[in-house]
């Protein structure tokens, strides 16, 4: 039986991304694949409407979330606000990459997480789950580490329904194999969000998901974070950054939750920063860095 549960959550940016469609349902007639005239073409209908949206976190030109470097004033700004429902080339993904001012190896590396999917850690990036451990004795082992991308994407939550709404263009989504041969599933346990920063991963997500959790042990933060800088290894970036509890930008939209998630926040991302090494403090920075020191220049 396939589950009614609905994710209500609209994601980050609602009302830019709500300008944007306005003008890609226009430019692309019920269209999914975008080319970049397109993108040209939405920017053309809409660039002169977008300031004022989205109050304290504003997608283009942020006062607040300094962390994130604004999005350059051209039409390829507009490429991580398209969910995974829509297909844009790998060439338009890499050229967005670059205008953030990553390596071009690292461009292909992020383009290529819209297309592998459940195949992202096994495929893209070579590596088996089972030998990552998140805890001296705990790997990933009966998990699946995949991929996706865009701002709004819905991750699917598997056979029982649900999921979680994105925040941040590349996802890395972790899923928990349940039963075997034709009746293995696979349930949605995370999701790991990040922006790509120059040479830095700068994580913005962390979210569980109640169709499945994560192995018994490290901390649910820990854990996360763990893979986010396995990955950021992996793909070819130097350092690895993540926001503080008080900065995170979630608190820019929902400031009235501090109070109730504050702390939440502070055990997640302050906690497990200060638990892995990352350099940074809650009240004086407002990410925590680490350098990983595999970026891909080293690899020459």
């Amino acid at each position: 039986m396939v589950s009614s549960k609905v994710v209500k959550c609209p994601g980050r940016f609602s009302q830019t991304r709500e300008k944007v469609f306005e003008a890609v349902d226009v430019a692309l007639e019920g269209r999914i694949n975008v080319t970049e005239h397109d993108l040209a073409t939405v920017w053309d209908l809409i660039s002169g409407d977008l300031a004022g949206l989205d109050g304290r976190d504003p997608y283009y030109e942020p006062t607040e979330d300094v962390s994130r470097t604004p999005p350059h004033d051209n039409y390829l700004s507009l490429v991580p606000l398209f969910p995974s429902t829509y297909t844009l080339t790998p060439e338009i993904r890499e050229k967005h990459a670059l205008s953030r001012g990553v390596d071009p190896r690292i461009a292909i590396q992020l383009a290529a997480m819209a297309s592998s999917g459940r195949n992202f850690f096994t495929g893209q990036l070579g590596k088996d789950a089972a030998k990552l451990h998140v805890d001296k004795n705990v790997t990933l082992s009966g998990y699946v580490i995949g991929s996706n991308v865009g701002v709004g994407t819905l991750s699917d939550g598997g056979p029982e329904g649900g999921g979680t709404r994105s925040d941040s263009p590349y996802l890395i989504e972790i899923s928990k194999r349940e039963g075997r041969g034709r009746d293995e599933r696979l349930n949605l346990a995370a999701v790991v969000g990040f922006w790509a920063e120059g040479d830095t991963m700068l994580v913005s997500q962390m979210q569980s998901c109640k169709n499945a959790t994560l192995p018994e042990g490290p901390y649910f933060g820990l854990t996360c974070v763990t893979i986010a800088e396995r990955v950021a290894r992996e793909i070819g970036f130097e350092k690895i950054a993540l926001y503080t509890g008080r900065a995170h930008p979630y608190f820019l939209e929902h400031h009235e939750s501090w109070a109730r998630m504050g702390q939440l926040f502070v055990c997640m991302w302050d906690g497990s920063a200060k638990k892995l090494g990352f350099d940074g403090s809650r009240v004086q920075t407002r990410t925590y860095t680490k350098t990983i020191g595999t970026g891909i220049r080293e690899r020459l």
